[in-house]
């Protein structure tokens, strides 16, 4: 059985075939000699693992690779894409047309908010070099005329403090009493 292998390739974008210093592409037919399959075993691995597809030679078929096969085109297809490529052009023409206007109005609002416009809701100002520009630093304090509201009455009522000695001594006599009467009543 010293039969030349041919095989497909299924793996994308090729499958290397280590051992026997060959590739096959993805969708392409390559004979590989019967000296080389013999002793191949990354050859049997790949098509045991459908990497490769091993193709059976009948009688007289000729060995055609898939990528030299040109589908024939269906009209249906080439309309539709046709359509979906013109409707694309113009998506992009009305992208293109309303990014513009946006840009424009960005723009505008640019231009209005570095003039130094205000714009309040409901209340449109307008802040010009005319107006004075104040540092923080000179802003007066606000300091009220009357602190106190009219009628309010405030007592202060200085209490006698007591030296800290005399309290001191005060609760020692209670505490010296105290003793005197449990010693008295015991």
């Amino acid at each position: 059985m010293s039969a030349d292998v041919p095989v497909l390739g299924l793996m994308h974008p090729t499958c290397l075939l280590g051992d026997i210093a060959m590739d096959v592409p993805f969708s392409t037919m390559v004979v590989i000699p019967a000296d080389k399959a013999l002793k191949s075993k990354d050859l049997w691995r790949s098509i045991g693992q459908k990497q490769l597809f091993q193709l059976q030679r009948g009688p007289g078929m000729p060995y055609i690779p898939l990528d030299s096969r040109a589908p024939s085109p269906d009209p249906a297809l080439l309309e539709r894409i046709r359509l979906l490529e013109e409707e694309n052009r113009q998506l992009r023409l009305a992208l293109e047309s309303k990014n513009t206007h946006r840009d424009d109005r960005i723009d505008a609002l640019l231009t209005f908010l570095q003039s130094g416009a205000v714009a309040l809701p409901g209340i449109a100002t307008q802040r010009g070099p005319q107006a004075p520009q104040v540092a923080s630093a000179d802003v007066p304090t606000y300091i009220p005329t009357v602190i106190t509201p009219d009628g309010a009455e405030t007592r202060i009522e200085p209490k006698r403090a007591e030296s800290e000695s005399a309290a001191v001594s005060g609760a020692s006599d209670k505490l010296r009493n105290l003793k005197r009467k449990s010693a008295a009543g015991a």
